[in-house]
């Protein structure tokens, strides 16, 4: 078949009939994706789009979009795929509803069988004549399996007759049944039996994709050995079979070792909507093993959604799983980060969230400030009653320190309970800190970007850094002595690195660049009177000097009013 397809592409191309070239080509795409070759079946499907597209056939747009769809899909290209289907639902005109079918049935393999069943209602609804069609009839069944509908496998694909644009129908329909099976009745006798011969007919059909299938779904009703074995061997761009059969292989996760244990977390890290499903059916029934459910739990760890929090709990609480910490991984993995605009006047930003300094309780926004302070955000609880409570004693200030503790981590976590807590802020034996993977600060990157300077002070580095500082440390505590030698620290940092970089662009003639860091920087801090000496030779070196004559007024009232000193005349700067 792709023989031929392949010749009357290329004699219809001969012939100046371009459409048909492209459907041509649409069809070797269909044929290879059941051949298994993913790669080739995408790089046809892409050729066809661009004969079609000219045609403006919204059907064969719509087939050659999908078409690739299926190959970028298995071998892990989702952002190209999305966007392939993206220009098929999102298409203003009228979509075939067997277009609608496929993408379904993209979901339900790869994807989000949410989504898939979504459509395939919305399908259904506005045309019910499609239920008893043969290939609706399969992607309908495989959805029934992922939501662990109580339906027979022998029932849910009787009547399902051949289907002549479908390559490799019989064998796709020969694999789902088999799959259901073992899902539901993996010690069924007769199974290896169907397997094998299911396996012959693929062989036959030359339907590679589907002997592949039907192979892993063989392997994971076989021993451990075999098991692991087959999983191991499985090349890369196989292992996208691992999520077609999810429901399978969590059922099995105890028996894998490491390594074929690192394929499937790596599969389903990169389809986490597909394994979800699978995981949340395992870990609900009650005749799934232990240490199914153990490691079960540890995956969902890595591609849960917020609703799987409760369940992961839950299962921590179970002590003869012994894995208490379940659920901890997915909470800080969904926990919005934490960034503190601390230079000017602080703000918080959670997420989405904005919280004023100002409308936060003044001891709770001071704790908050002298932990960005201290090295890795973190202090002793000595330290910072001493600094924040230094006229209380001991007792009371510790519990004060406690109640604000409990203040600030409800400004972080409004409505989390311990056990459900990301950790924005911890506090054990003598020391609290804030979790600098959750939290980060404007004077923090400042830190970061000063240490970067020093070691290379490249002109990228040093005009991230004029864009960053934007002002002094926490103007809110300007009294307060804790945040004093921080503040002063940080900001002649900042000062003698810019004037650096001033002093070496200026040599070497980068005028501009120049100044635009001294302008960066005086807004920073105005009084800075070495940098806007800086800026006043830029203006006269470049010929700005009216610019010139203007920044030299402010100069020279500072000097005066601020330092005592006489200015020296404009011209001698």
């Amino acid at each position: 078949l792709c023989a031929q397809l392949r010749e009357t592409s290329r004699l219809n191309g001969e012939l100046g009939h371009h459409r048909y070239e492209g459907i041509s080509l649409l069809n070797l795409s269909e044929a290879e994706v059941a051949r298994g070759n993913h790669e080739s079946a995408t790089d046809a499907a892409i050729l066809s789009l661009r004969l079609l597209v000219p045609t403006g056939d919204v059907g064969d747009i719509a087939a050659a979009h999908l078409s690739a769809a299926k190959g970028l899909m298995h071998v892990g290209r989702l952002a190209e795929c999305d966007a392939h289907v993206s220009a098929v639902i999102d298409d203003r005109r009228w979509v075939e509803p067997v277009a609608i079918i496929e993408i379904a049935e993209l979901q339900a393999m790869y994807g989000d069988p949410a989504k898939g069943l979504s459509l395939l209602q919305a399908v259904f609804a506005a045309n019910p004549a499609m239920a008893s069609d043969s290939y609706c009839r399969l992607v309908e069944t495989r959805l029934q399996m992922e939501y662990a509908y109580p339906t027979e496998p022998a029932q849910a694909l009787v009547g399902t007759a051949r289907h002549f644009v479908c390559p490799g129908f019989q064998s796709a329909i020969r694999s789902l049944d088999l799959q259901m099976r073992a899902t539901d009745h993996p010690d069924d006798s007769s199974l290896i039996t169907d397997l094998d011969h299911a396996l012959g007919f693929a062989e036959r059909q030359q339907a590679w994709f589907w002997w592949k299938t039907i192979r892993l779904t063989k392997a994971l009703v076989s021993p451990t050995e075999h098991l692991i074995g087959h999983v191991r061997s499985l090349e890369p761009a196989d292992a996208a079979y691992l999520s077609i059969q999810a429901e399978l292989v969590v059922r099995r996760l105890a028996d894998l070792d490491d390594s074929s244990c690192d394929m499937v977390r790596q599969e389903a890290q990169l389809r986490p909507e597909r394994w979800r499903w699978a995981l949340r059916q395992m870990l609900s029934d009650q005749t799934s093993r232990p240490a199914d459910v153990t490691r079960g739990a540890q995956l969902l760890d890595l591609v849960g959604d917020v609703d799987d929090m409760p369940v992961l709990r839950s299962i921590a609480g179970r002590k003869s799983l012994r894995i208490p910490d379940a659920g901890r991984i997915l909470i800080r993995r969904l926990a919005q980060s934490a960034y503190v605009e601390d230079l000017g006047r602080v703000t918080i930003r959670v997420g989405q969230r904005v919280i004023l300094g100002t409308d936060v309780r003044r001891k709770v926004l001071s704790l908050l400030t002298y932990l960005l302070t201290r090295p890795q955000f973190t202090a002793s609880r000595e330290q910072v009653v001493e600094a924040l409570w230094p006229e209380m004693a001991p007792e009371p200030g510790a519990n004060s320190l406690n109640q604000t503790a409990y203040f600030l981590r409800r400004i972080f976590e409004p409505h989390a309970e311990d056990d459900t807590s990301a950790g924005y802020l911890c506090s054990r034996g003598d020391l609290i800190w804030l979790d600098p993977e959750l939290v980060q600060s404007r004077s923090s990157e400042c830190l970061r970007l000063i240490a970067s300077a020093r070691r290379d002070p490249s002109p990228e580095a040093i005009a991230k850094l004029a864009e960053t500082y934007t002002g002094r440390f926490a103007v809110d505590f300007l009294y307060d002595d804790w945040a004093a030698p921080f503040r002063e620290t940080l900001h002649a940092s900042f000062l003698d690195r810019i004037e650096r970089a001033l002093v070496l662009d200026t040599k070497a003639g980068a005028f501009d660049r120049a100044l635009s860091i001294a302008q960066q920087a005086l807004q920073a801090d105005p009084d800075a009177e070495q940098i806007e000496l800086c800026l006043l030779r830029l203006y006269r070196l470049t010929g700005a000097h009216a610019a010139a004559a203007e920044q030299y007024v402010h100069y020279a009232a500072l000097m005066r009013e601020q330092l005592g000193v006489e200015p020296p005349p404009l011209e001698c700067i």
